[in-house]
């Protein structure tokens, strides 16, 4: 079973979802122009943002940079939706990402996920290229800090 999105940092952990959603292969293409889920909350306090400053070498700060506010919306979209039958899944960045807001430290977030697509890919029956539109949401604001479309590689299982 592999989760959608891939992203393997240690130190900035995430705690599994329990309700996530599960589908097959070849359930995906049907689930285009769906809203898949919403990930838990996600609190973002100083020691989170510490971590990936150093993590990446940044100065910390009292705000997310915007390269930690990108890895935590891949990383939270792990927990939304479960592919049964995937043999891999492979992140192929953002096609575009908007960022209107800073979010500060203490701040809860989560990530709304939308199936913009999943089209077949190449000549490969058993490849989709799935394309997300990502919405983080910050408890109590009324607008959205980044909004982004991901695309993701996903194998079905080989015969």
């Amino acid at each position: 079973m592999a989760p959608v999105g891939c992203c393997a940092i240690e130190r900035v952990e995430i705690a599994a979802k329990t309700d996530m959603k599960t589908v097959s292969f070849e359930e995906l293409p049907g689930l285009a122009g769906q809203e898949i889920g919403v990930s838990d909350w996600l609190v973002i306090d100083q020691a989170r943002v510490d971590a990936f400053s150093e993590l990446m070498e940044l100065p910390s700060s009292k705000t997310i940079a915007q390269d930690h506010l990108k890895l935590l919306l891949t990383m939270l979209a792990e927990k939304i939706l479960q592919i049964t039958d995937a043999s891999r899944c492979i992140n192929q960045g953002f096609s575009k990402v908007r960022f209107i807001a800073s979010v500060q430290v203490g701040s809860r977030i989560r990530v709304r996920q939308f199936l913009m697509s999943a089209k077949k890919s190449g000549s490969k029956e058993d490849c989709l290229l799935l394309n997300n539109r990502m919405t983080v949401e910050v408890e109590g604001w009324d607008g959205n800090p980044c909004i982004a479309e991901t695309l993701t590689l996903v194998y079905g299982t080989v015969s």
